[in-house]
C-alpha cells in the first residue's frame, strides 16, 4: 500500500482533493473528523483538558464545546502548546491504527488528510506528500468560523495577515510530483490545485 499525506494552507482546497479521491474509491483518513472523535470519546483527554481550561470548556451535557475551547486554548501560545500535548498523542495512535487498517484491507493507497502532517511528524512515516495551494484570491473562508478544529491552526491563519500565511516545510507544488522517501514504486501523482495544476 502506498500512503499519501494530504495538506495545505488554510482553506486552499484540500477537502476538494480529499472528496476527490474519495470518489475514486481511494481510503482518506480524516485527521479533523479523528480528532472530533478523540475530544468525544476519550475520557482521559475530556478530563485532563478541563483540568487545564476548567469547566467552561463543556456543554451543558457535558462534552466538549470545541468553539468554546478553542476561545480558551487559542488565547495564549502556552494554552496551544498545552492543548496539543493533551489532544495529539491519542490522535496520532488513531491515525497511525487507521493507516494499519487501510493496509490490512489491501487497499493500493491511503490518503492523509492532516493539516498539521509535518508537526505531527507524520511526513517521516507516509511515502508520498501532496500539497494543495491556491492563490489567496481564490481561498474561501473555512466553514463554521466560530469553531474549532483541534489539529489545524486555522483559527491563527484565518486571522494572520497573508503575507504570515505557509505551509510548515518549504515545499512547492512540485513538490506533489517527487516521492517523499524511497519506496520503489515509481508513483506520480498530478493534482489539480485551485487557480493551477502541479506540475
Amino acid at each position: 500500500m502506498i500512503s499519501i499525506g494530504l495538506t495545505g494552507n488554510v482553506a486552499s482546497g484540500k477537502t476538494v482533493v480529499a472528496d476527490r479521491w474519495r470518489e475514486a474509491g481511494v481510503r482518506v483518513i480524516d485527521a479533523d473528523r479523528l480528532g472530533h472523535d478523540v475530544l468525544r470519546e476519550d475520557e482521559a483527554v475530556r478530563s485532563a483538558l478541563v483540568d487545564v481550561f476548567g469547566e467552561s470548556i463543556l456543554d451543558t451535557a457535558g462534552a466538549i464545546d470545541r468553539a468554546a475551547l478553542g476561545k480558551r486554548a487559542f488565547a495564549t501560545d502556552e494554552g496551544l502548546q498545552r492543548l496539543n500535548a493533551i489532544v495529539h498523542p491519542p490522535l496520532l495512535a488513531r491515525l497511525r491504527a487507521a493507516l494499519i487498517c487501510a493496509e490490512a484491507d489491501g487497499g493500493p493507497l491511503a490518503v492523509v488528510a492532516a493539516a498539521l502532517v509535518f508537526e505531527f511528524g507524520l511526513d517521516r512515516e507516509l511515502d508520498l506528500m501532496v500539497l494543495v495551494t491556491a492563490p489567496e484570491e481564490l481561498r474561501a473562508e473555512p466553514e463554521e468560523p466560530g469553531a474549532y478544529v483541534p489539529f489545524s491552526s486555522a483559527r491563527r491563519w484565518s486571522s494572520a495577515p497573508a503575507s504570515g500565511r505557509s505551509i510548515v516545510s518549504p515545499m512547492t507544488p512540485g513538490d506533489c510530483l517527487r516521492p517523499h522517501r524511497s519506496n520503489g514504486h515509481g508513483v506520480r501523482c498530478q493534482i489539480a490545485c485551485a487557480g493551477s495544476t502541479c506540475p
